[in-house]
């Protein structure tokens, strides 16, 4: 099935080498692919990124800005890295979960060659034209199940499972069980401490996962190959930068910005 990609531009095509062969068993491909092509002609064309940027600006963590540079120098440069990387990947966890809490279109592509720091210690972000606009619903669905995790909130938390999928009104106790062991492995100890982020951990857990949803023949939305995606990004760049982060209180600082701006 993943043939039926091969159209795609490399700067996103490239990123599907990286999911799982059994997510296309689970996810509704022939929708994903209609809407691959709707997000290769904005990577090509970039048409929407200036009104993204304007939509997104407001909500940017502290000491993040968005550049105007067509062209990007990362920030691996020697000697520099790990001078940055603790605030590099803070303000792209925080990047990640502000996205999420504060808009439905989200800019996907989180790989370091996309940013760059200055002596300032400023982080400049070059966002390119690959974004996506999750559907209410699943939208709805991601925040309900971070608030369920980070927040101890066992009502969200199962109400986000169903509104994604990956669980049904009739899973049996064990099957629920199988599905909450999988989601501590996705989500380690990431909330009460520090965690590294590993490519490898990703794919392997979110394989388990499709093939937990087979087994139990559910099927997920198309909005889920792009969220795959989006986190794929995230762990790229954090696990360059080789430190452990903090992704509960980045959490935890995209709930309140997003509870700010829906107030209103």
């Amino acid at each position: 099935m993943k043939s039926a990609f091969s159209f795609l531009p490399r700067g996103f095509g490239s990123l599907l080498d990286y999911i799982s062969p059994s997510a296309f068993d689970v996810i509704d491909w022939t929708s994903a692919l209609k809407k691959s092509g709707t997000v290769s002609r904005e990577l090509i064309f970039e048409t929407s990124v200036l009104r993204l940027k304007e939509q997104m600006g407001p909500f940017l963590p502290t000491g993040v800005a968005f550049t105007s540079n067509k062209r990007t120098q990362s920030h691996d440069r020697e000697g520099q890295q790990r001078e940055i990387a603790d605030p590099m990947g803070q303000k792209l966890l925080e990047i990640y979960f502000l996205q999420i809490y504060t808009g439905q279109e989200v800019f996907l592509d989180l790989r370091k060659e996309r940013f760059s720091a200055v002596e300032s210690q400023e982080i400049t972000w070059n966002p390119n034209g690959l974004w996506y606009k999750f559907s209410d619903d699943f939208i709805h669905g991601i925040r309900a199940l971070y608030k369920g995790f980070y927040a101890d909130n066992e009502e969200s938390l199962q109400a986000g499972l169903l509104q994604l999928g990956l669980c049904s009104t009739s899973m049996s106790t064990e099957a629920k069980r199988e599905l909450m062991a999988l989601l501590e492995g996705h989500f380690g100890q990431g909330k009460s401490a520090p965690m590294t982020f590993r490519v490898s951990h990703f794919m392997n857990s979110f394989d388990s996962l499709f093939l937990f949803l087979k087994k139990h023949k559910l099927k997920l939305s198309e909005d889920f190959l792009f969220l795959g995606v989006y986190i794929l990004t995230l762990y790229m760049h954090l696990e360059s930068l080789g430190d452990a982060f903090d992704a509960a209180s980045a959490y935890r600082l995209g709930a309140e910005k997003g509870a700010a701006k829906w107030a209103f």
